[in-house]
């Protein structure tokens, strides 16, 4: 079966349109009108992740996306989405994963010494690493020699696996010197990921399936709730229905058993194949519709087959497993075939089809499953639907890339979600990702990609700050001109305009960036307007205000515009006086301060010093904004985002202050130096200065030399020269002397200061 450089026909399901237009993977030629089968209603299946391991900035990059795109979709466009999402629980990464560390941690609970069997077993273990790794250099140095290849990321990739090879080296030869008992678990902990393969390849096949089903569904368990862990601290929306692949293996079954009925599957030695050119030559189906390009690429199908391949012949090469003939040591299920479990790609088409029915209006993933895990899934499906498009649509998110290079462990780039939010709060990484087209790849950089994201996140909050204000002061003083002038007008054609093309970036294939880029202009406007305003309509500034902040909440963004609500707005006399306690005690702290700097007559700038306080640190504490622009006196915000941004600001002037040291002391080590330098130079007496020079012998600048130490004539050249050199290193010297009289320890003194600053 051959690869085909075009996409097949894709049928535009028919219907009423919204004016959404998007980019379907299933025809990338062109944006396609975005239209659901069953009016309103939207079937939407989210692929979800494999829980065997944290989940990293890529992965968030992928949910957030989705979770962005979701919103828009049902609060701005209003379509009604159910939507299912996978757990894959059953996998070759977590059977492995489970499996090593329950060996590893038996191995290490009996064996607390070093013995000569251990130092086999982790000379063992380094010995196949450091082969691994010699082969990967390998590889990378024959890729750099096709300039087809990325080869920055090759660079980066080939001195990392350099450096583990280094330290591979290292820790093998510190094992092999370990004494005979001495503690084990120190050489254990560094080559476990070596020791543990060796002890699960050997002792995997003894173990019963049902104990290892327990190890996996433990596994996968505890990384399920981190995974979901993680979602709540991105704000992401739950989906409406969580499929987990080992709670669906009977309807696995029932999915194989019809594309064998079809004609598109056939059994060998207990696994189940789909037939893959079969399937592509029939007349009603076509195989390979999102990645026509890949089909035939053997590393592609391996890699979605999995570490721990079916058993069985297959007709073609390019043939997947749809259930795999579980061997000893693996968890298994019945099926007609034998004991089992299913194959990767037939969990997701299996669950969508019983969950969501025979055809989906939209599937979305990673844009690094598209070929063979999603094209696969398609052809299973329609394999056992008989339908020539179950997916409508299919939504692709780009990959992200740091500074410049895949994400990789290998690389040491690999961020995961609770590192990222050590960072960033979960509103900046949405803004992150707001800020980049959805389905195009994406280059995080580490130093400066968060400095966009920052500027935006602080004007946003500052308008609403200030609108906020502007609606109090109308509410305190109601007669206020409100008849518009032709700045107000301008301002409301503005912001008619700015809806229009929100809602013209929205249709375009969800296009945010432009959307923020909108919201961000009008809002300049709005500051515009407000500063160069004396009679500013607070109603206008009000509503503009509003429609900015529904955006960015459909955006998941979750900004607001401050103030309390609700109640008849009767307060207690008790509660005026928990409200107003926190501030009269900061107020009558501060006047005490002021006193008593006035009864020591303190300088003036103590009693900005005080001023500053008050700003920085007292009243943030009860969320209040101090400003000195001569516009707003204040704003009340939220308290931890102001600390945090006050911290931030802290940290940043600590740091240039830091760099500012650095910077000038570096600065004066190298003049210090120079002028080391110079003074040794000035040491020299004129005599030794020409010998150096010119190769000969001046006692003094009347008796002129004609030869040189060697006994050869010095040329006219050189004889001008001389008293040139003594008359100029004469005066440097005088100079030196007059220097060391004043200070005769100049020379070490110089040297100490050096050394002090190089420290």
């Amino acid at each position: 079966m051959h690869s085909r450089k075009s996409q097949p026909e894709w049928v535009q399901p028919t219907g009423p349109s919204k004016g959404l237009m998007v980019n379907n993977s299933l025809k990338v030629d062109a944006q396609v009108p975005f239209i659901p089968r069953a009016g309103n209603l939207l079937r939407w299946y989210n692929c979800g992740p494999t829980v065997y391991d944290h989940s990293h900035l890529g992965h968030a990059r992928t949910y957030l996306t989705f979770d962005i795109i979701r919103r828009i979709t049902e609060d701005y466009f209003g379509f009604d989405m159910f939507l299912a999402m996978n757990i894959t629980d059953i996998d070759d990464k977590i059977i492995l994963r489970s499996r090593r560390n329950y060996f590893f941690d038996q191995y290490i609970a009996k064996n607390t010494k070093i013995t000569a069997e251990m130092k086999d077993l982790i000379a063992s273990g380094w010995a196949t690493e450091i082969a691994a790794i010699e082969k990967k250099i390998a590889k990378i140095q024959l890729d750099q020699e096709n300039p087809q290849k990325n080869q920055v990321e090759l660079a980066a990739a080939g001195s990392l696996q350099k450096e583990k090879l280094a330290k591979a080296q290292t820790a093998s030869k510190l094992a092999a010197a370990a004494e005979i008992g001495v503690d084990a678990l120190p050489h254990l902990n560094s080559a476990k990921d070596q020791v543990s393969a060796i002890l699960d390849a050997d002792q995997a096949p003894s173990i019963d399936s049902e104990f290892v089903k327990e190890l996996c569904d433990k596994h996968s368990k505890h990384f399920e709730r981190d995974y979901f862990e993680d979602m709540k601290a991105l704000g992401i929306k739950t989906p409406d229905v969580v499929v987990r692949v080992s709670e669906y293996v009977p309807e696995v079954v029932k999915m194989v058993e019809g594309i064998i009925a079809n004609g598109f599957g056939y059994a060998s030695e207990g696994s189940v194949y789909f037939d893959s050119s079969k399937f592509h030559n029939d007349d009603d189906h076509v195989y390979g519709k999102l990645e026509p390009w890949s089909i035939g690429d053997l590393e592609l199908v391996a890699d979605g087959e999995g570490t721990l391949a079916a058993q069985g012949v297959r007709k073609s090469p390019s043939d997947f497993a749809l259930w795999k003939k579980s061997k000893p040591g693996e968890p298994s299920w019945d099926s007609p075939w034998g004991r089992g479990r299913p194959g990767w790609h037939i969990e997701c088409s299996a669950m969508a089809t019983e969950v969501l029915g025979d055809v989906l209006d939209v599937h979305c993933g990673g844009v690094d499953l598209k070929f063979p895990h999603h094209d696969n899934e398609l052809a299973q499906a329609e394999a056992f639907t008989k339908g020539k498009q179950w997916v409508n649509y299919f939504f692709h998110s780009g990959h992200l890339d740091i500074d410049g290079l895949k994400m990789s462990k290998s690389l040491k780039n690999f961020i995961t979600i609770k590192e990222a939010l050590e960072s960033y709060s979960p509103l900046q990484l949405r803004m992150l990702f707001l800020l980049q087209s959805w389905d195009k790849k994406m280059n995080y950089q580490v130093k400066n990609t968060m400095e966009a994201v920052d500027s935006r996140d602080k004007s946003f909050r500052a308008f609403f700050e200030k609108v906020k204000m502007i609606v109090i002061e109308r509410d305190e003083n109601v007669n206020k001109p409100e008849n518009w002038n032709s700045t107000d007008i301008a301002l409301n054609q503005s912001f008619l305009k700015a809806k229009e093309d929100v809602h013209a970036a929205l249709c375009n294939n969800f296009d945010t960036v432009t959307a923020i880029y909108g919201l961000s202009d009008l809002v300049h406007k709005c500051n515009v307007y407000m500063s160069g305003n004396d009679v500013r309509k607070a109603l206008l500034l009000s509503k503009i205000a509003e429609y900015v902040l529904k955006i960015l909440n459909v955006f998941g963004l979750p900004y607001t515009l401050g103030g309390g609500g609700g109640g008849s707005g009767a307060v207690s006399a008790d509660d005026r006086e928990a409200v107003a306690r926190p501030f009269v005690t900061a107020i009558t702290d501060f006047r005490s301060a002021v006193r008593s700097a006035a009864k020591e007559k303190a300088a003036p700038g103590a009693y900005m010093d005080l001023c500053d306080a008050l700003r920085d640190e007292i009243l943030p504490q009860h969320g209040v904004k101090v400003v000195d622009d001569n516009e707003f006196k204040y704003f009340f915000v939220d308290k931890e985002t102001l600390l945090k941004e006050f911290a931030a600001d802290k940290a940043e002037k600590e740091a240039k202050a830091i760099a500012k040291a650095a910077k000038a002391k570096v600065t004066r080590l190298a003049g210090l130096r120079r002028e080391l330098e110079a003074f040794k130079k000035m040491a020299v007496t004129p005599t030794e200065f020409i010998k150096a020079k010119l190769n000969c012998i001046v006692e003094d600048a009347d008796n002129l030399p004609t030869q040189d130490v060697d006994g050869k004539d010095l040329s006219k050249g050189a004889l001008k020269k001389i008293p040139k050199f003594w008359k100029q290193q004469q005066t440097k010297y005088d100079k030196y002397q007059a220097e060391l009289a004043k200070s005769p320890t100049l020379i070490a003194d110089l040297e100490k200061s050096i050394a002090e600053l190089a420290d």
